[in-house]
């Protein structure tokens, strides 16, 4: 399941992750975890965390956020994004759910973390 979260973008700006193409990313590896995806034009491009379970959330979870590029880069970007950042999130997704849920891997907050560099 993935909740999300979409704030207003500022003119000239776009969002470069599709919702669509995560959902459709996960699913096809099988990868049935929680994610709570935020878009922050704000923030950096690409930035994975995963959260054990804790008193607040009863259930383990990958919490995204994603931010935008400038609008007149956004084709390249989400280029990027679809060939090499989901598919190197969702490897790295993969590797975390085959984890034991007491390996000590997954009690140091695993982070994924990507930029977009446009030349």
């Amino acid at each position: 399941m993935v909740e999300i979260e979409k704030g207003k973008i500022p003119k000239g700006l776009s969002y470069v992750l599709k919702s669509s193409m995560l959902e459709k990313s996960l699913k096809l590896a099988k990868i049935d975890t929680n994610v709570h995806l935020i878009y922050d034009p704000r923030h950096s491009f690409f930035e994975a965390f995963y959260w054990l379970p804790n008193e607040n959330v009863p259930y383990e979870r990958f919490y995204i956020r994603t931010g935008a590029v400038d609008a007149h880069i956004a084709k390249e970007a989400r280029e990027y994004m679809v060939n090499r950042v989901l598919p190197e999130f969702i490897t790295w997704a993969e590797e975390i759910n085959r984890l034991p849920s007491n390996s000590p891997k997954l009690q140091e907050r695993p982070h994924f973390s990507r930029c977009f560099q446009y030349e």
